[in-house]
C-alpha cells in the first residue's frame, strides 16, 4: 500500500488559480473532470509522476481545503472485506466502485471527519468520459 494521491478542495470558481499555484510548484495538469458540476484537475509532479494532487471545487459548508487522502492498494473489494472483518465501521459506504475517474475506489470518513480513500490504480481505459459529459448537461 502507498499513497495515491492528495485530495484538496477549493472553492467553486478558484480552480484554475489553485492549479496555477501549483504549477508554479512543479505540477501539471493531466486530465481534467466535471462531477456534479463541480470541476476537478489531477496534477502530477513533473520530475516526479508518482506525487499527484486532485484538486476539486467544493461547495459544501463545512469547506475544508483537504478533502482526503488515497492509499493504492492492488484489490479495492479485498481491501474492503479485510477491513469489514477488522471491525472498521463503515457507516454509509458501500462497497468500491468504479467510478467516472477510471478508479475503483471507496472512501471511509477518518478521524475528525477525513476522508481515507482506498483505491485501485487509476486506469485511462476505465475513465467513462461520456458520464462526465452527460452529468455536465444535466447540471447546465
Amino acid at each position: 500500500m502507498r499513497i495515491g494521491h492528495i485530495a484538496l478542495s477549493c472553492k467553486a470558481g478558484e480552480l484554475d488559480e489553485v492549479a496555477e499555484y501549483y504549477k508554479k510548484l512543479g505540477f501539471v495538469i493531466y486530465k481534467t473532470t466535471v462531477l456534479g458540476g463541480l470541476k476537478g484537475h489531477f496534477m502530477e509532479h513533473e520530475k516526479d509522476r508518482s506525487c499527484k494532487l486532485d484538486i476539486r471545487e467544493n461547495q459544501s459548508e463545512n469547506f475544508s481545503p483537504v478533502h482526503h487522502f488515497c492509499l493504492l492498494v492492488d484489490d479495492a473489494r479485498w481491501a474492503y472485506d479485510d477491513l469489514k472483518e477488522k471491525g472498521v465501521e463503515f457507516g454509509d459506504v458501500g462497497p468500491p466502485t468504479l467510478m467516472p475517474s477510471g478508479r475503483t475506489h471507496f472512501t471511509l470518513k477518518g478521524p475528525h471527519g477525513l476522508g481515507i480513500q482506498f483505491g485501485e490504480e487509476m486506469r485511462m481505459e476505465d475513465y467513462v468520459g461520456d458520464y462526465v459529459e452527460s452529468v455536465m448537461k444535466k447540471n447546465k
